[in-house]
Order: C-alpha cells, then sequence, then structure tokens
C-alpha cells in the first residue's frame, strides 16, 4: 500500500526521478485510482469556485469595516489587513 501523505509523494518522486520513454499497461485498481483523481480534482475546482464566491459576497457586504458580527452581536469574520498590507477574511 501506499500511503497519502505529502513525505510520500516526496518520497516516490525522488525514488522515481528518471524518465524512461515507456509505456506501463494500467490495472483495474489504476483505472478505478485515475476516474477517482479526475472526479476529485473537478470537486475541488468546484468547491474553489463556490468558496471564492462566498468570500466575494461577504467581503462585498462588509466593504471597508473590519469585523462582521451576527444578529446576537458575536464575531463571525475580520477583513484586516495583514503584516504585508493585503486585507485577508477571516472567519471565526
Amino acid at each position: 500500500e501506499v500511503g497519502g501523505g505529502i513525505e510520500t509523494g516526496k518520497q516516490l518522486r525522488d525514488e522515481f526521478s528518471g524518465s524512461v520513454d515507456d509505456v506501463v499497461v494500467s490495472t483495474v485498481q489504476i483505472n478505478k485510482d485515475v476516474d477517482k483523481l479526475g472526479n476529485i480534482k473537478k470537486d475541488i475546482k468546484d468547491l474553489t469556485a463556490s468558496k471564492n464566491e462566498h468570500i466575494n459576497r461577504i467581503m462585498r457586504h462588509m466593504e471597508e469595516n473590519e469585523v462582521l458580527v451576527d444578529h446576537h452581536g458575536d464575531q463571525i469574520a475580520t477583513f484586516k489587513p495583514d503584516s504585508k498590507g493585503v486585507r485577508k477574511l477571516l472567519i471565526k
């Protein structure tokens, strides 16, 4: 079995750093892995677009204000400059 961690990926890239101009035949499991990876990448793209839409709506609502509170008065988000002066939206 191959682990899912970043270190495993780095180790595999280091171990197989060469390139052989040859063809390798897939297996049923690798076909499933390729299909699943394609679906995951599509889901990530869709989720990223949705995340950005929500971020943009919140930032537009907050305008130049730094703190957003809910109807109970509880702080739920901030939109403040970071150390580089770029405003970052953080949710609680």
